[in-house]
């Protein structure tokens, strides 16, 4: 679980992916089990029932690029209830401080550029909740053509 400390902000990484959380543990294993060399997974390698499984705590954002933009597709009812807000079909920039955007969007940005899977954890700032402590792994997919259209969240919280 991960330890409370009072200085921790939101938007920490962690290239290790030293995950804390079993339910992220799992859902990285999968990810990881559906990449092939090079290539890496696409949506359609998991199924709705897969997903599913994870109780509310997935979340798809697809990846816009000319220009660059990312969208909330999916949020797991999980984690809106935690939250407090569901923000699917919404942009990023149009819910996000443009401060916490902008954090945001660098991590995202070097998921899809470097093609790699990527923890973030901390306390969550972004919706006015900051007494929660959140960890996700945020993990590429690409298109048949190679290009990284969306990426997989798993999001979770020590409530």
């Amino acid at each position: 679980m991960l330890n409370p400390m009072p200085q921790l902000q939101w938007l920490l990484t962690d290239p290790s992916n030293d995950l804390q959380f079993e339910r992220l543990r799992d859902l990285f294993s999968l990810w990881t089990a559906r990449c092939h060399g090079d290539r890496l997974p696409t949506r359609g390698d998991f199924s709705s029932e897969e997903l599913m499984s994870f109780a509310g705590r997935v979340v798809l954002i697809d990846v816009e690029r000319a220009p660059f933009r990312l969208k909330w597709r999916l949020i797991g009812a999980y984690i809106t209830e935690v939250v407090g807000r569901d923000s699917t079909g919404r942009y990023l920039d149009e819910v996000h401080l443009s401060e916490h955007y902008d954090l945001l969007s660098l991590h995202f940005q070097r998921v899809i550029d470097e093609r790699i899977p990527l923890r973030m954890y901390g306390k969550l700032v972004y919706a006015d909740k900051p007494q929660l402590l959140a960890e996700s792994i945020d993990m590429p997919l690409q298109d048949d053509d190679g290009v990284v259209t969306m990426i997989l969240r798993g999001l979770d919280f020590a409530t």
